[in-house]
C-alpha cells in the first residue's frame, strides 16, 4: 500500500444489501445476493484499485476480483452489538486474517463502531479488539485497513451532528497511534452537508468552508493515508464530500453504495447489468476522476 491514491470498491455489505433487495424481491436468497454481487464485481472491479468483499455471501468471488483488481476482505460481523454502555463490533465467526491472506487479500479491513462517549469498558472492548487485528496483521504480514463509524451515544440528533467533527478528530488520534497497527484509516465526511429533515431550512449545515477545515484538522492527526467511505448517500452528494475531502488531505475512496446502490432496483437482470454499465460505471469514473486516477 505505497501509493498515497486510493480508488476502492466496497461491495461487503450484508444486512443493508439483503433490505435493498427485498425491496424488490419477493424472496431473497443466498444466491440471489451472491448473483447481484457479482454483476456488480464483474463490472465495476476492472475500473478500481481494489474491491472489498464480504466472507458470508462472497467467498466464491475472491477469485473474480483478483483477476481484474486487488483484494480485501472484511472481517467483522454484520451489524453492532448495542449495549446500555455503547456499540460492540464482533469479528465475524468462522473468518480471520489468516483466512483472508490464504484466499489471496492484499489487506483486510474492520468496521468499527467507535465513540469516544461510550462507557469505559465499551471503548477499552473496541480498542482491544483493534489491537487484536492489528496483532494478527502483522503476524500474517498483510495491511490493515481500519474503518471508524462515529454514532450518537447519548446524544440528540442536533447534538451529534454538531459534536460528530469532533468525534472523528478525537477516533483519528486514538487509531492512529502505532499500537493499532493501522495502516489506512477509512472515514466519515465530517460534517453534514445535506439537510436534516426537520431540523434545518435554512440549507447546508456546515459551510464548505468548514468541512474544508475539518478535513485540514483530520489530515494533520493522522499518520496514514486517510480514504472517505460513502455512508450510503447518493453520488451527487459523494462527489462534493470527495471535492472537499481531496483538496484537504485525503487520499481517496472506498465507496460502494453512492456508485452502485440503483443497480438494486432492477429485478430484470439485464437491466441491472445495462445500468451498472452505464450509470454504476460512470459513477465509478467520476469519483476516479476526483482522485486523479486514470483506468
Amino acid at each position: 500500500m505505497i501509493s498515497k491514491k486510493f480508488d476502492m470498491l466496497a461491495v461487503d455489505q450484508r444486512s443493508s444489501f439483503v433490505k435493498a433487495l427485498k425491496k424488490v424481491f419477493p424472496r431473497v436468497t443466498k444466491s440471489l445476493v451472491k448473483e447481484v454481487k457479482e454483476d456488480i464485481i464483474r463490472t465495476l472491479a476492472p475500473f478500481a484499485g481494489a474491491v472489498l468483499i464480504d466472507p458470508v455471501y462472497s467467498l466464491g468471488l475472491a477469485d473474480l476480483v483478483k483477476e481484474s483488481s486487488k483484494l480485501l476482505f472484511c472481517l467483522e460481523k454484520s451489524g453492532v452489538k448495542k449495549t446500555k454502555g455503547g456499540w460492540l463490533t464482533e469479528l465475524q465467526p468462522g473468518f480471520s486474517v489468516a483466512k483472508a491472506k490464504r484466499l489471496g487479500a492484499f489487506a483486510v479491513k474492520l468496521n468499527l463502531h467507535y465513540s469516544p462517549l461510550a462507557s469505559k469498558k465499551v471503548v477499552n472492548h473496541q480498542r482491544n479488539l483493534v489491537k487484536k487485528v492489528g496483532r494478527a496483521c502483522k503476524e500474517h504480514k498483510i495491511p490493515f485497513l481500519l474503518e471508524i463509524i462515529t454514532y450518537p451515544f447519548n446524544l440528540s440528533v442536533e447534538e451529534f451532528i454538531f459534536r460528530k467533527p469532533f468525534l472523528i478528530l478525537d477516533s483519528v488520534r486514538e487509531f492512529s497511534k502505532k499500537d493499532y497497527n493501522v495502516r489506512i484509516l477509512k472515514l466519515q465526511f465530517p460534517c453534514d452537508l445535506d439537510f436534516v429533515k426537520g431540523f434545518s431550512k435554512k440549507g447546508f449545515l456546515f459551510t464548505k468552508a468548514d468541512c474544508a477545515e475539518f478535513c485540514q484538522l483530520i489530515s494533520k492527526e493522522v499518520r496514514v493515508p486517510w480514504v472517505l467511505l460513502s455512508a450510503g448517500v447518493n453520488i451527487r452528494i459523494f462527489k462534493e464530500q470527495l471535492k472537499i475531502a481531496m483538496r484537504n488531505g485525503c487520499s481517496g475512496f472506498l465507496a460502494g453504495r453512492a456508485v452502485w446502490q440503483d443497480a438494486l432496483k432492477f429485478k430484470d437482470k439485464n437491466k441491472r447489468l445495462r445500468w451498472l454499465r452505464t450509470k454504476g460505471l460512470a459513477n465509478l469514473k467520476a469519483l476516479n476522476k476526483l482522485v486523479g486516477v486514470k483506468r
